[in-house]
């Protein structure tokens, strides 16, 4: 809009915001993996409604634990292969690493992505990070973020160029 002043020449700009409508349907479009099975564990309750309400609204398999003992209870009695697992870096009880650690190690997840509101580099554990390869989503983030994010891991793992998991061991990448 143009405005007409005694000093002059006024334009005044209007843009729609976003709603959460709009962030939904463009993480819905990014989904490409809809038929593989999901874990999310965060001990932060609406943290993990969330997580689990956007993947399954993408069309994934979710399954959710507040724990990390539990996560490992479920995994063992899953009927199908865990593609993906979404873990809180830091949690009581079990911390994240070392769920992904057991994970790992047992065979009962294929990539992951560690979550936390801390900077990564504060986060990285040396001895977790050359065993194991792994992403980073920071926190908070929004639904977008969260599902290009597990697109991004999904693709990776379909690379057998190199690594299982789709890159030189030691290497992360951070979204």
């Amino acid at each position: 809009m143009k405005y007409d002043t005694p000093m002059g020449i006024v334009w005044a700009f209007f843009w729609r915001r976003p709603t959460i409508a709009d962030t939904y349907s463009r993480a819905e479009s990014v989904c490409l993996h809809e038929s593989e099975t999901m874990l999310v564990v965060d001990d932060d309750r609406l943290v993990l409604s969330v997580c689990t309400s956007v993947l399954k609204r993408a069309g994934y398999n979710v399954l959710s634990a507040e724990d990390g003992y539990t996560a490992l209870e479920m995994c063992k009695a899953a009927r199908s292969p865990i593609h993906l697992a979404l873990l809180d870096f830091q949690m009581p009880k079990m911390s994240g690493h070392e769920l992904l650690d057991c994970l790992a190690s047992c065979k009962l997840a294929l990539r992951f992505i560690l979550m936390s509101g801390y900077a990564e580099n504060e986060l990285a554990h040396p001895a977790l990070r050359k065993k194991w390869i792994y992403s980073f989503l920071r926190k908070p983030f929004t639904p977008s973020a969260l599902l290009e994010a597990v697109k991004r891991e999904l693709d990776a793992h379909t690379d057998t160029a190199r690594t299982p998991a789709g890159r030189e061991p030691g290497k992360a990448s951070v979204a």
